[in-house]
């Protein structure tokens, strides 16, 4: 009679709770326990282990708001979530200026995915193919997705196309899919495994090699602002100026690349803070909106700007790609992420996308006004200096008193600033009473 022992493997640091991660990492000599300790009392949502890989913390990035911003004639409070304080409060700036509100138009007819596919058989050569089968099968294609996923018709999306690009041995198939109120990276690539499937199945000289969700510009935006002249400053001359030199930017932009990115960095200040705060992707919005700034074949603005002498007003108008959605992923897993949802009158995604370029062009509208009066430089340094007086330790109604001094003296170093603070303290001790003391 023989005995055995059971041998268990070990856990891989994916398949580990948070507690049995930290500890690893603390017997491994990458985390003090301290630290893992900091790491374990960050986490205030235990389902925060389900969002991502090898998780052992969270970072809380604040929730900021524009507090009122008019679009398509209703008034909304929309979230940011950013650690830039400059750019929530750009934002609340561009939409007070835009006393008339912004004007959106959503047109969300789908989204691309791309399937390539070669014609790779044994005995098979590549010119003895006819594409013509393949195309001859789309017709079974659309009715076997519209079968398969029925409940995607029912909320009110669909496949919408199928287009096959051939180029010798190869084809490139985009397949366009309605994806309704959800962003629908997932729904896309379960409908191309669909298809690939299908494919292989019915012409067997043919292999995938790839499909998956494409983020070439879709789901776009168009978002229009007009400013009167009065409201980008008090006196009319000097109101007047800002709106030539923004029109001036705005043409220089338009040919110069080192302006554009960063005219468009701006714009996505604002779209990134309002993406993230409900809970979409910014990476697909950031690979999309850069894309389409540079569809011409040169990297352009995302915006532009005319100062109409006639009518005495700025004119904004800006196209963007905004494949977000308004249902599943974070949205459905995350308590803020609904309750931010809730703050904004729980909007569908259309609603969603047309807040999201307001708040975009609002945040350019600011850093373009700055930038023709005063300089970008002068409203981003006070706040800056707030930052700073919190991380050298200044507390309640020191830091606004310590930000002062900082800008009237144009030094924001820590070290100047951490001087400062002790300063500060000592003569508000020395005006302490005895009374009080």
């Amino acid at each position: 009679m023989t005995s055995q022992t059971a041998t268990h493997k070990p856990k891989k640091l994916y398949q580990m709770s948070i507690d049995e991660r930290l500890r690893y990492l603390v017997s491994h000599d990458v985390l003090s326990q301290a630290a893992a300790d900091a790491y374990r009392a960050s986490i205030v949502d235990e389902s925060t282990s389900r969002m991502s890989e090898n998780v052992i913390g969270e970072l809380v990035s604040p929730i900021g708001i524009v507090e009122s911003i008019v679009v398509n004639g209703e008034r909304c409070t929309v979230p940011m979530t950013t650690e830039e304080p400059s750019v929530v409060a750009a934002a609340n700036h561009g939409a007070k200026m835009a006393v008339a509100g912004f004007t959106a138009t959503s047109h969300r007819d789908g989204i691309y995915g791309q399937i390539l596919l070669d014609v790779q058989h044994e005995g098979t050569q590549a010119s003895d193919f006819d594409w013509k089968q393949l195309n001859a099968l789309i017709p079974d294609l659309i009715r076997l997705i519209a079968r398969r996923f029925d409940s995607l018709s029912q909320r009110g999306g669909g496949l919408v196309s199928i287009e096959t690009h051939e180029d010798g041995p190869s084809c490139d198939m985009l397949v366009k899919v309605n994806t309704a109120q959800a962003m629908g990276a997932n729904i896309v690539n379960s409908i191309l495994e669909c298809l690939v499937q299908k494919i292989e199945q019915a012409l067997p000289e043919l292999n995938a090699v790839m499909a998956i969700v494409s983020n070439y510009p879709s789901q776009l935006v168009d978002v229009e602002v007009r400013v009167p002249f009065a409201q980008l400053a008090k006196q009319e001359s000097a109101a007047r100026s800002i709106a030539g030199n923004i029109d001036r930017m705005a043409h220089f932009a338009e040919r110069n690349a080192y302006r554009a990115v960063t005219n468009n960095k701006g714009i996505m200040n604002g779209v990134d803070a309002v993406t993230a705060a409900c809970g979409n992707d910014t990476r697909a919005v950031e690979a999309a909106c850069h894309q389409l700034a540079s569809l011409s074949g040169r990297y352009l603005p995302l915006s532009h700007w005319h100062a109409n002498e006639d009518a005495q007003e700025l004119v904004g108008t800006m196209q963007l790609a905004l494949p977000i959605g308004a249902v599943g992923g974070a949205i459905a897993s995350r308590p803020a992420i609904r309750r931010n949802m809730e703050l904004m009158g729980q909007p569908d995604a259309r609603r969603l996308s047309e807040l999201i370029a307001s708040v975009g062009l609002a945040n350019n509208l600011a850093a373009l006004h700055a930038l023709a009066g005063e300089g970008i430089q002068h409203g981003h340094m006070r706040l800056q200096a707030m930052q700073t007086a919190v991380a050298v330790g200044a507390k309640d109604e020191e830091i606004a008193l310590l930000a002062a001094r900082m800008v009237a003296q144009s030094d924001y170093s820590q070290s100047w600033a951490a001087d400062e603070l002790k300063r500060l303290r000592n003569e508000r001790a020395a005006h302490v009473s005895p009374a009080e003391a």
